[in-house]
């Protein structure tokens, strides 16, 4: 299955909200306009293609992004990812006008096997036993109810 993906206005519309509250936070840098950009490419690719894979967008894209440009742009950029995440739940939280709820993060990163291709929304992760990696699950879930 091949298609062209776009940034889909949804994508854009969070990430303009988000780089607003980074504006107003403090110690944020503001987002440039390619990692804008980038950023609602991913999340638009994300939602077409429900996966997180740098290979999979490249091929989707039909070339015009390279999961070299993709991967360089999450690890090496000079983005503060923790401070990216905590105002993206904000942003979130505004946005639904949640009152309470809770935000349920797992880090344990869940190891799957070695051929994960039939298995939805694996990456590779650090194994932090052995210092290698993994292919492997790492879920964030925003709950919104008593607990």
């Amino acid at each position: 299955m091949t298609m062209l993906i776009r940034v889909l206005p949804c994508a854009t519309q969070f990430i303009d909200h988000l780089d607003q509250a980074l504006r107003q936070a403090p110690h944020a840098q503001r987002l440039t306009m390619k990692q804008r950009y980038l950023l609602a490419f991913v999340i638009s690719a994300m939602i077409l293609t429900q996966k997180l894979c740098w290979a999979t967008m490249e091929r989707r894209s039909l070339g015009q992004y390279t999961s070299a440009a993709l991967w360089w742009m999450f690890y090496r950029s000079e983005i503060v990812w923790h401070l990216l995440l905590r105002i993206s739940v904000l942003v979130i939280i505004d946005r639904y006008g949640l009152s309470k709820g809770n935000l349920l993060i797992d880090d344990t990163g869940r190891s799957r096997s070695k051929r994960t291709k039939k298995i939805g929304k694996t990456h590779k992760i650090k194994e932090k036993k052995t210092n290698g990696y993994i292919n492997g699950q790492e879920l964030v879930f925003l709950v919104e109810g008593l607990f």
